[in-house]
């Protein structure tokens, strides 16, 4: 038997195909899951993101899912624009928050983010320490195993300009680590 191609999936989920959705959600949901976990932090905003994802599917046209050419990419750029639009909101509530504490009334949340235990820094907190522009190629790249081709379709840029991102990333976080500098941060020194 034939193995049904992403993009036969994709057409089949919007279509209702509960075999095809299954399937797709096999083959893509925990990378997905990762993608939006490594944006946002949190398991639970992380699973709305892909369940706001994947819901864009079934309201999409047909005519626009069967012009899509790399159905893992538009899962994943459409994962990662449902994270970001979550990080919006998160901004503006907590602006609201902020506006009404000032006021001398409290608002929901207005405690913060919970912090992290003290100790060592781990990778996801150095990941999570760098520019939206960085994290966002670093969570593409290694979550989802996009390649920078990909990662340029999926945030508009070139596939240099993600590339540079991604080794500007991974250069600061070695340096953070104390490791010492790559070859290829070696050369772009000079």
């Amino acid at each position: 038997m034939n193995e049904r191609t992403d993009l036969e999936l994709l057409l089949g989920t919007h279509r209702g195909d509960s075999n095809a959705a299954a399937l797709l959600w096999e083959r893509f949901g925990p990378r997905l899951l990762g993608v939006a976990l490594a944006l946002l932090g949190d398991r639970d905003r992380a699973e709305d993101a892909v369940q706001q994802a994947l819901f864009g599917v079934l309201r999409a046209s047909h005519s626009d899912l069967s012009r899509v050419a790399d159905a893992a990419a538009y899962l994943i750029a459409s994962v990662r624009n449902a994270a970001v639009n979550e990080i919006r909101n998160a901004e503006r509530r907590r602006a609201r928050d902020r506006t009404a504490g000032s006021l001398g009334a409290p608002g929901p949340g207005a405690a913060g983010p919970p912090s992290r235990p003290a100790g060592m820094e781990s990778i996801d907190t150095l990941v999570g320490a760098l520019p939206d522009e960085q994290r966002e190629v670093v969570a593409l790249r290694h979550a989802a195993g996009l390649t920078f081709d990909q990662i340029g379709w999926c945030l508009g840029i070139s596939r240099n300009t993600a590339a540079s991102r991604h080794r500007l990333a991974v250069a600061s976080i070695r340096r953070a680590l104390g490791a010492p500098p790559s070859t290829t941060e070696v050369a772009h020194a000079r």
